[in-house]
């Protein structure tokens, strides 16, 4: 698509009866081939957008001359940009609303693709914990159909079309805009028909769903995480609300568009923050099923979470209610990922990193038939530090034996962090179960020793349980700045190939 007819197109796309973007400098009818905010991807014929992530880069992307930058207002005479538009074109959006090169870059990204998101039927999922689950289970639940469908979460992107399934990389849990259109596009090419999105709560703040339209939008709760990035609860909350509005323009019947799920657990608890975002769809006049009654599911690991989890994805289905829906589903890639080391122990690896899921599977994993429940997890660095202590308490409240080990500390000291995790054991009000509780640095080491205290304090009957947490998934160890291959799921099996030849 040419340049020109590109940004003629933005003032129709972006519903507007007067023209809302000025373009300052040479805009030429170049073909465009590519629409970023990644300074390295640039030629003569791209299109960069100074966003929040990329403003410290522009030097660079300046050296690639692009054939438009797209530009906050408030750059707006830069001396930069003024001497680049002497050979390019600035872009600028002139309401306040939409200035932000985030929805401008959202906004060309849909032209350019045609507007995939349109053509499909989206359901994004949110919330702190359960993301994965639910999409993953929403998209098991289609394929079982026969359907042409899709998932794009923290395990990249698969989609199975015409009886084949076909994975992608993507690096994020929730892609770029520019990168989720293309993809989107791409899987529309294919004959998809539903997608299952993972919306993170710094995706939604970042604007990388901007101007998307979704079909169904689903919420899963919220829990101390993120605190890092948005600083306050109220901040963090606000970003996921976000995604609701963005529903309004969804592809629904009636005033409201787009369909809300939403998960109410103040039966049982408190649960100011669906209640907080029920009152707010109301005023929007989404379409809204509140879910606060659990069925039971057939499920390979039919802890309550994972329950509820199933009743989130089947009322986002679209499919009657089946107890067998997800009874063949293969596991979630690190989500409650049950090994038999020998009978009497049973390891767990999970990626529960908040002090939610970590007190959550302890507590399902603590009325089961285990005798000990050996805990072993760290703490991520440079990353919300607020959490530490909380997961410190919700492991000495709920576990046996507690084995603290290093997980991805990055840049900060891994001493430090274990010590703020640690300092749980000085609270006023804990109530602790631990019979033991060690710091072991060595991720390795700490597994293996928590697998050798587990085979030897079962027995007589009595089984053992190991969970290591807050890795999951992942396959690697950060420090600093060095990431090196390292999988709890791999340890475990060379030590029960060791112990059973």
């Amino acid at each position: 698509m040419k340049l020109d007819e590109l940004i003629r197109s933005l003032d129709e796309a972006g519903e507007s009866r007067e023209s809302g973007f000025e373009v300052h400098g040479k805009l030429s009818s170049v073909d465009v081939d590519r629409i970023t905010d990644d300074s390295r991807e640039l030629s003569q014929q791209s299109i960069f957008a100074i966003t929040a992530l990329s403003e410290q880069h522009l030097d660079s992307a300046l050296e690639g001359s692009p054939a438009l930058i797209i530009a906050p207002f408030r750059m707006k005479g830069s001396a930069k940009l003024q001497k680049f538009e002497t050979k390019g074109a600035v872009l600028f959006g002139r309401q306040p609303a939409r200035s932000r090169p985030e929805w401008i870059l959202a906004l060309l990204a849909g032209i350019y693709y045609d507007h995939p998101d349109r053509k499909l039927d989206i359901t994004a999922v949110t919330g702190t914990n359960g993301k994965t689950s639910i999409s993953r289970m929403l998209y098991h639940s289609w394929k079982s159909e026969g359907k042409n469908c899709a998932v794009i979460g923290t395990l990249g992107a698969t989609y199975f079309a015409s009886g084949k399934e076909i994975h992608i990389e993507t690096g994020y849990t929730t892609p770029r805009s520019y990168q989720l259109l293309e993809l989107l596009h791409r899987m529309h090419q294919a004959g998809i028909e539903k997608v299952a999105l993972e919306a993170s709560s710094e995706a939604l703040a970042l604007g990388r769903l901007e101007c998307i339209h979704f079909h169904q939008a689903i919420f899963c709760g919220l829990s101390v995480d993120h605190l890092d990035y948005h600083r306050t609860m109220h901040r963090y909350f606000m970003a996921k609300v976000h995604l609701f509005t963005l529903l309004r323009r969804g592809k629904g019947k009636g005033k409201g568009k787009g369909k809300a799920i939403v998960q109410d657990l103040s039966r049982t608890s408190e649960d100011q923050y669906s209640r907080k975002l029920q009152r707010y769809l109301g005023r929007l006049g989404l379409e809204t099923t509140v879910v606060d009654s659990f069925a039971s599911f057939q499920l390979n690991v039919p802890v309550e979470f994972n329950q509820r989890n199933a009743n989130l994805a089947w009322k986002a289905s679209g499919l009657p209610f089946d107890s067998g829906l997800f009874a063949g589903m293969p596991d979630v890639p690190g989500r409650m990922n049950r090994i038999a080391v020998n009978d009497g122990v049973d390891a767990i690896v999970d990626y529960a990193h908040t002090p939610d899921a970590l007190q959550r599977i302890l507590e399902q994993l603590s009325k089961m038939d285990y005798r000990h429940l050996i805990c072993v997890f760290g703490c991520g660095g440079n990353r919300d530090s607020s959490k530490r202590l909380l997961m410190g308490r919700a492991a000495m409240e709920l576990a046996t034996e507690i084995i603290v080990t290093d997980d991805n500390p990055r840049k900060e000291d891994p001493a430090s962090i274990r010590k703020q995790i640690l300092e749980a054991k000085h609270l006023p009000d804990l109530k602790p179960v631990f019979q033991e509780l060690l710091e072991m640095p060595d991720r390795r080491e700490a597994i293996i020793c928590a697998l050798n205290m587990a085979s030897e304090r079962s027995g007589n009957g009595e089984k053992s349980c190991v969970l290591i947490a807050g890795k999951g998934h992942e396959d690697y160890q950060i420090y600093g700045t060095e990431k090196k291959h390292f999988s709890d799921q791999e340890v475990v099996q060379a030590w029960q190939a060791e112990k059973n030849p």
